[in-house]
């Protein structure tokens, strides 16, 4: 589980493709101190597996079910991934709920710079526009944002979140320019309403 708070914009050192997936190490600072191999770390917001862990990065595999639904495999070394360890149970939730789950990938259409922030707009497909919500939680590449606005776009919804300046300057959104794909993981909590609808709400029986 995590919250969507970016802890350390970390570069990619190396990686490996093979009939097993794509395994990445990721060169890291402020995010390896009390990692240990078995331990979850999210990579732009998808929850990996270190299976190895140096002193300074650690790899993890991501397998072609994560390689079909995110942007983990258009990753090249020398690139910037975002990195958040798992909550913990005793601290501040600062975000939003994050399962590191990505639902798919979504195209950036517009970046426009607002001050020494961002507004940003990407074109959300069909099958999650519903979970869309103007002032409702979205992550992009793990990063927590807040739904500025979400019109619909024939099937898809466009929506826009406005990053502010430390957003820009310490996740990997501060680079994305029109074209490039980010992970998306709608709320899980829309998810829920939409499926206890779905299902007919409380009198539905089994």
């Amino acid at each position: 589980m995590f919250t969507g708070i970016v802890e350390e914009r970390a570069r990619v050192a190396a990686r490996r493709a093979s009939d097993a997936g794509l395994s990445l190490e990721i060169a890291a600072v402020g995010t390896l101190p009390g990692l240990r191999v078995g331990d979850s770390m999210a990579v732009n917001g998808v929850c990996l597996t270190a299976e190895k862990v140096s002193g300074e990065s650690f790899t993890a595999q991501a397998v072609p079910e994560t390689l079909s639904r995110t942007n983990l495999g258009g990753l090249e070394v020398g690139e910037y991934v975002n990195l958040e360890r798992p909550m913990r149970a005793d601290s501040r939730w600062d975000g939003h709920i994050v399962q590191g789950h990505v639902d798919g990938t979504a195209p950036v259409v517009s970046v426009k710079q607002d001050d020494a922030g961002r507004r940003m707009k990407v074109l959300i497909p069909g099958g999650l526009a519903p979970y869309a919500a103007e002032k409702g939680s979205i992550a992009w590449d793990g990063v927590s944002l807040t739904v500025a606005s979400a019109v619909d776009e024939g099937e898809n919804v466009l929506v826009e979140a406005a990053l502010v300046p430390h957003t820009v300057r310490t996740t990997v959104l501060g680079d994305r320019q029109v074209g490039d794909f980010v992970n998306v993981e709608v709320d899980i909590l829309a998810k829920y309403v939409a499926r206890f609808l779905e299902r007919g709400g409380a009198g539905a029986g089994p």
